[in-house]
């Protein structure tokens, strides 16, 4: 896309516009895919790992009665 971009061949005021698109789109998605949605993931999973003990004594408070087994009537 490069050589269309910068209009190495003819008639590139038609071509150069999507050329700079594509090449846009391509170094956009790579670096979403390769560095943003990696380190939002880590992020995201130190948070869970900072409040998972904390939240989890909140949660389980209260917890449910099981109730206690029946005997066998054999």
């Amino acid at each position: 896309m490069m050589p269309v971009a910068i209009g190495i061949h003819g008639d590139s005021s038609f071509r150069a516009p999507m050329a700079v698109a594509v090449m846009g789109g391509l170094i956009t998605s790579t670096a979403l895919t390769l560095v943003i949605v990696p380190a939002v993931f880590t992020l995201i999973d130190d948070i869970e790992r900072w409040l998972g003990p904390k939240f989890s004594r909140v949660l389980t408070a209260h917890p449910e009665p099981v109730p206690a087994p029946s005997p066998n009537p054999r």
